[in-house]
């Protein structure tokens, strides 16, 4: 659940199923994983859910302009631009 005023960073997948129906023809998404697909945003710092694990955790307290960079990296890595 995210709460007013929260900040995370979702890692997100598409929700293609088919039951229940989307009346609403927006695009439907669920979290990666239920501790990890989410990253609190806490003072500008990324902190992953207690149950994450170990490898996501070597990343809390690292500033989130950092880690989007990271992100980004790691991205661009498995996704070159043709």
């Amino acid at each position: 659940m995210v709460l007013p005023g929260e900040e995370y960073i979702l890692f997100l997948w598409a929700d293609t199923r088919k039951k229940p129906p989307n009346t609403s023809a927006s695009p439907r998404y669920s979290a990666a994983g239920v501790w990890s697909g989410k990253a609190n945003v806490v003072n500008g710092k990324i902190q992953f859910l207690p149950r994450a694990s170990a490898g996501l955790h070597k990343y809390d307290n690292t500033d989130v302009d950092e880690f989007i960079a990271l992100l980004r990296d790691k991205i661009n890595a498995l996704l070159p631009k043709k």
